[in-house]
């Protein structure tokens, strides 16, 4: 089975016809770029910044602490609480997702044509440098907390 084949059986009609045509070349690339960008154009929602969760009350405490109090006063074992670890599972795929939903709309701004479709992409775009801005801060403090999961 193609590559071809296996993607074009998960994708929706739209999806097909732009694989189909791209494959059998009757599109460039540019054109494919620029079609799908205007298919993901009436699909904004699903790009839609996705708000980071809280951490837990025991790590907010933790960040507040002085440095020396967080190396010697806290257990490794602190990290491996089952609402920890499932609080940083939880964050890192949301900041994947944002990430990823970043970068799409990015790509998909390139390829618009008028200024009006690229306004509309700008509105998401606000909501993920919002939160990557007003975020790093907190972010900095608890970078290095712990152990990655």
């Amino acid at each position: 089975m193609s590559l071809l084949n296996t993607i074009d059986s998960e994708l929706p009609a739209t999806g097909k016809n732009l694989m189909r045509r791209y494959a059998n070349e009757s599109i460039t690339r540019e054109e494919f770029e620029t079609e799908i960008a205007y298919w993901a154009l009436e699909h904004l929602e699903d790009y839609r910044h996705k708000s980071i969760p809280t951490p837990p009350e025991d790590v907010i405490l933790y960040a507040k602490k002085k440095l020396d109090d967080k190396r010697y006063k806290v257990s490794e074992n602190f990290w491996y609480q089952s609402h920890i670890v499932a609080w940083k599972v939880q964050e890192s795929q949301i900041m994947a997702t944002n990430m990823a939903n970043l970068h799409w709309l990015e790509f998909i701004k390139k390829r618009l044509k008028t200024d009006g479709e690229k306004q509309r992409i700008d509105g998401y775009l606000a909501h993920f440098e919002k939160d990557f801005v007003l975020g790093k801060d907190f972010l900095k403090k608890i970078a290095f907390m712990g152990r990655s999961y």
